[in-house]
This record gives C-alpha cells, sequence and structure tokens, in this order.
C-alpha cells in the first residue's frame, strides 16, 4: 500500500544521508514525510536497521523515542496511549467451511452490534462513507485474543481501524496505522464490542474513503496460568507471538490510591502494557530511563485492579524477563479543586502523576503547567473521566508546557500529566476552578461551532434528547479537530473524534456534553454534524435498521421543513413537537438493511395522533429530525 512504505527518494539521496549521519527527527522527516503519523513503529525500526541507523541500542532508543515525540506532535496519540508500539499479528482468513456471522445494518452503534457467537470469523463491509460496523464479543477471561482485520471481496477495505469497547460502551483500545489492523490485546471475563471503521484519506484531493469489504477474525491464545496471576512483587515470565499459548498476563490489586512502580528487565527490547479491571488499555511504555530498552511504569492509579502484560518490541517471542512492582500509598490523591498549586517530578517517558478534580457543580476550570527546578520542559496535560477515558488534551500550548482551559459539567474528573520522549524534570499544575460555565445548544443536524483562540482553550456543548437515541458524530470537513462524548454522568462512552472518524454512540436520556479541543493548541471553526440513524437529507429519507427489524416513518414531507420524524423504540418515544395529522410509512428491512424513501413512504395513510402517545419536551430544538430505533423483531 502506497502510503503504508512512501519511499519516493532515491538510493542515491538515503547514502548521503546516511553518510551524513541524519538526527533520528530529521531521518524521519525525510523518509516518510506526511505519512509518518501513520507508521508503525516497527516497521520505522526495520527501515532504519536497513538504512544501518540504529546499530546499538542507544541508537534504537534514540530512533523510537524521536519516532513516538514527531507523531505525537503531528496530531497521532502520545506515547503513553499508542497501541501500536509492540509487534502486531496479521491473520489470514480462517480456511473455508467455517461458518461465519453476518453483518446487519444497521450495527454502527455498540448497542445494536451482530453477534459473533462461537464464530471465529465475521464478514462485513463498510464501503459506504462513516459506515461502522460492530461486533459482540464474550470474552473468558484467560485468553489473549487477536483482532485482525483482511480485505475480501471485489472492492475489498483498503485502511481498516479497529476499536474494543466494554460492555458499557467504553473504550478499551484503538488501532490505526497505515493498512489493515491486527490489534492483540488481554481481555477479562466479559462482553466487549468489536468497531471496525475505515480511514478517510485527506492525503488525496479529494479525499477517499478506504473501507470496503472485510473479514474479521478472532483467535484466542491461553494464559500461561490459566488467569493472570498476582503480583506480589516480582514475577517471571517470557515473551509469545500473539498467537501462541502461555502468555503471562499479571494481576494488581491496589487498595487505594497508590504511586506504582513497574519495571520489565530483560536483555531485549520489552513493551509494557497496563489495563484497567474492564480491560482498557491506562499507560503503556517502550523504552525507559530506568533501562533503556527495558519497559518501565511510574505512574499514580486509582484504588482497583489492573492488569499488566509484557511483550517484546521485535514480536519474535522468547524474551525471558522479570516484572517487578513497588507500590507506595497516596493518602489521598491530591484534589487539584481544592489544591490550586502543586508541584511533582516525571522520571521520563514512564512517567505519569494523576490528581482527582472533583466538581460539585458546571463550572469553568483552567489547568497550566509551568516549571519547577531544572524543569520538564514538554509536558502534555489530560482531563479524563473517572475511569481514565480521555475528555480533553493538550500538548505545546506554552512553549512546551501545557493550558487546558474550559466548561465541565459537575463529576468526578481524573487529570494526568505525562511527558513527552526526552522530557523529564520538575513540574508546577496551577488550578483554577470557578470561572463561568459556558455551553452551547447543539441541534440534530449541522452545527457550526469553533475551538477558541486561546492557547489550549476547549469549547463546550451539549445536546438534550428525552430518550437514548443511536445517533453519530461527525466532522464533515478535514481540519485536524477532536471532539469528545460525554453522558449526562459525566462518563464518555465515545473515543475522542477526529474528521476522518465517525462516531456512532448512544445518546443518553438528559443532556450529554460534547467538547472540543485541539490538542497542539490550533484554532479552528468547523462543522460538527449531529445525525440520528433516520434523517432528512434533500429530498430523501434514509434510515439504516437490521434485516427483519420494522422501521416507522412519520413524517410531513411536503413541504420538507419543517418535518417531523419519529422512532419507535423499546426504550420509549423521541422529544418532538405535538401534532395532530402526519403521514405514516411502515417497511420491513430486507438484506440490504438500508431504507432510502424518495419523497413519501410507499403506501402513505393518515393518522390522528393522541397527545398522550408523544413526548412533547421542553428540551427539544428546531431542526431536530428525531432518530429511528431498531427494535422490533418480527
Amino acid at each position: 500500500m502506497t502510503h503504508l512504505h512512501c519511499c519516493g527518494f532515491s538510493l542515491t539521496f538515503l547514502a548521503a544521508a546516511v553518510a551524513q549521519a541524519p538526527s533520528p527527527q530529521a531521518w524521519l522527516q525525510a523518509r516518510y514525510g506526511q505519512q509518518l503519523p501513520r507508521m508503525l513503529a516497527s516497521q520505522v525500526l526495520a527501515d532504519a536497521q536497513a538504512a544501518g541507523l540504529v546499530a546499538t541500542p542507544a541508537a534504537r532508543v534514540a530512533m523510537k523515542q524521536a519516532f513516538y515525540a514527531l507523531t505525537g506532535k503531528l496530531g497521532r496519540v502520545p506515547p503513553y496511549r499508542r497501541t501500536d508500539a509492540g509487534i502486531r499479528q496479521v491473520v489470514a482468513t480462517t480456511p473455508g467451511g467455517i461458518e461465519m456471522a453476518m453483518e446487519h445494518e444497521f450495527n454502527d452503534s455498540w448497542r445494536w452490534a451482530d453477534a459473533l457467537g462461537a464464530n471465529t470469523v465475521a464478514t462485513g463491509d463498510n464501503a459506504t462513507p462513516n459506515d461502522l460496523d460492530t461486533w459482540t464479543y464474550v470474552a473468558d477471561g484467560l485468553q489473549l485474543v487477536t483482532f485482525a482485520v483482511t480485505g475480501t471481496g471485489p472492492s475489498p477495505i483498503v485502511d481498516s481501524t479497529i476499536t474494543i469497547k466494554d460492555s458499557q460502551g467504553d473504550p478499551v483500545a484503538f488501532a490505526d496505522t497505515a493498512g489493515n489492523q491486527s490489534l492483540s490485546l488481554y481481555l477479562p471475563a466479559g462482553t466487549f464490542h468489536v468497531e471496525v471503521g475505515a480511514w478517510m484519506n485527506t492525503f488525496t484531493t479529494p479525499a477517499t474513503y478506504e473501507g470496503g469489504g472485510y473479514d474479521l477474525t478472532i483467535t484466542t491464545a491461553a494464559l500461561n496460568t490459566g488467569t493472570p496471576r498476582l503480583l506480589v512483587a516480582a514475577a517471571n515470565g517470557t515473551t509469545q507471538v500473539p498467537a501462541g499459548a502461555g502468555h503471562d498476563v499479571f494481576r494488581i490489586a491496589l487498595t487505594s490510591d497508590s504511586r506504582v512502580a513497574l519495571s520489565a528487565s530483560s536483555t531485549g527490547d520489552t513493551v509494557l502494557w497496563l489495563q484497567r479491571s474492564n480491560g482498557a488499555l491506562v499507560f503503556a511504555n517502550d523504552d525507559s530511563t530506568i533501562g533503556g530498552l527495558s519497559a518501565a511504569a511510574d505512574v499514580d492509579l486509582l484504588a482497583g485492579t489492573y492488569y499488566a502484560y509484557v511483550t517484546d518490541f521485535g514480536g519474535t517471542a522468547g524474551l525471558a524477563f522479570t516484572l517487578t512492582k513497588a507500590v507506595t500509598p497516596l493518602l489521598p490523591m491530591r484534589d487539584v479543586a481544592t489544591s490550586p498549586l502543586v508541584t511533582d517530578t516525571l522520571a521520563g517517558p514512564e512517567s505519569m502523576r494523576l490528581y482527582r478534580l472533583n466538581l460539585g457543580f458546571n463550572q469553568g476550570v483552567t489547568l497550566v503547567t509551568g516549571a519547577n527546578g531544572a524543569g520538564a520542559g514538554d509536558t502534555v496535560l489530560s482531563i479524563m473521566d473517572r475511569r481514565y477515558g480521555l475528555a480533553v488534551e493538550n500538548d505545546d500550548a506554552l512553549s512546551g508546557y501545557a493550558r487546558l482551559s474550559g466548561s465541565l459539567p459537575l463529576g468526578n474528573w481524573l487529570v494526568a500529566v505525562t511527558p513527552f520522549p526526552g522530557a523529564a524534570g520538575g513540574y508546577s499544575l496551577t488550578t483554577t476552578v470557578g470561572s463561568p460555565y459556558v455551553s452551547t445548544p447543539l441541534t440534530f443536524g449541522t452545527n457550526g461551532v469553533a475551538i477558541p483562540a486561546t492557547p489550549g482553550a476547549f469549547a463546550s456543548y451539549h445536546v438534550s434528547n428525552c430518550t437514548e437515541t443511536s445517533t453519530r458524530l461527525r466532522v464533515p470537513t478535514p481540519n485536524g479537530s477532536e471532539y469528545t462524548l460525554l453522558d449526562q454522568n459525566g462518563v464518555g462512552d465515545s473515543l475522542p473524534g477526529s474528521d476522518w472518524y465517525a462516531q456512532a454512540v448512544e445518546l443518553a436520556a438528559g443532556t450529554s456534553q460534547v467538547l472540543v479541543f485541539s490538542r497542539l493548541a490550533v484554532p479552528f471553526a468547523f462543522a460538527l454534524d449531529v445525525l440520528p440513524t433516520l434523517a432528512i437529507e434533500a429530498s430523501r429519507v434514509r434510515t439504516r435498521s437490521k434485516e427483519g427489524d420494522a422501521a416507522i416513518l412519520l413524517a410531513s414531507l411536503s413541504p420538507l421543513t419543517p418535518g417531523v420524524n419519529l422512532g419507535l423504540g423499546d426504550r420509549g418515544l423521541l422529544c418532538l413537537p405535538l401534532g395532530t395529522i402526519a403521514t405514516v410509512g411502515l417497511q420491513i428491512v430486507g438484506p440490504s438493511g438500508i431504507i432510502d424513501w424518495a419523497g413519501a413512504p410507499p403506501v402513505p395513510f393518515n393518522i390522528n395522533l393522541q397527545q398522550g402517545d408523544l413526548h412533547t419536551g421542553a428540551t427539544w430544538t428546531p431542526g431536530f429530525f428525531g432518530s429511528w430505533r431498531n427494535v422490533h423483531r418480527l
């Protein structure tokens, strides 16, 4: 695939570059150009080795840290959130004769995922721009699980994304590099949802959507001890390839908020993964200041259960390691809402400092990192929900130091400070709470939104709904913005979105929050589409549903505006204005899972509606075309 390698340079140029011993940063930028943010770390190291640039462990560390720093600055996730540091194995499609789970639209949201059952292969197609496919997987807690996407059919998928969510819809892990994805991780016992998307390639003009037909193949490999073994102080293990049996997964039990030191020492190059009790990735580290190529973690964590897992960077398996643990209780973990100035130290890329931010009501908040002593110099500042789900993040708003300023709904938040590769030292964190709360309402349809011009500022928007509704968030024009959806409890049920990734979400009953930000502190004005699953698009009415479901449309189509759409579902009716006469159409969804009505629905008839049949709701906003619910299995 062209944007995986992106050579484009002559052998003469490469020879001259090596002879002049370019810096790792210069070599990476010259070698990959604008494609660098989507490169896989293991591929970069292989290319650097072929070029003779990583002959020593120190050179290898320097190249990897330069890669992580550059890709972070270019808009990719920071190193401690990466899911692609270690090798990932692409699994071929299971040979013929295996029953496959089949996709049925509408399965964009985790609420309406297609069940995998006992099948190890699922087949789907997301060639339609912004289509997402979601599958339900039940884990037994005794396996390392690999999810792999391979292209199939006459128009195979070119560049996929994989998102794993838990039973509550909270993100567990997200993988996206150039090409089709393969993601391996430990999953504790429970129900998970696997979302397959595709990349919108904005490097082309016009942008091209790289979805298509695919197989999602699931393989499992047993743990070495059946269930994760409790890590007390130290334990030995050996790395395995994703498909190989005998994986070492360790359980860490914290009875109080604590500072945890982990070190995966070995004779090779290790990567350390730290997961929450629901499997969600909390922290990842490749190289550390403690042991160079040996991974480590120097992190603050809330009380609870965590899982630690070690891989070798090269993916060859058979690397023996020792994982050590030391715990220092934080009594208590500081709340920056009542401690306006805190200072601490970051040892290196293995560090994450965590603070509580408990807000008793909707408030404006400003957080700023700065120097302390010698100074860390380059920090990343994050606000997360109480489950470690990312809400907003900033890097470099203040010449390397970070700033976040905006409005947050009441709730218990977390604030994390991490360094970029090469940064270490003291820092200060100053918090101001109590400035005016500013949140702008969103309507269903297209909304003009903006990231404020002040460096590090984020904008807060909200959308209200009477009943839970499947919907979608989308940025129609690429511009580098990011956004996060939070439900009425201040918990995010989606990953931060971007211009190439439409989020299919469940919009909870009540008021949900959408936080819009730029991690690199670049102000933007753009449109944010809030799309229901039944929508009027120009002169057409379109809904996506599962095969065999009843799709019911209640609309006034002449004139088209104002139109009123109604979805009947298992969780009640939607917020709609009260009406008396409407046009009604009923269809049973066929195998395509898509209904597209042009003009009036088939066989329309008039019906009188009683006032008690509809929620009028004071929160309804003109421009809201109500969502349809795919609930009646016939």
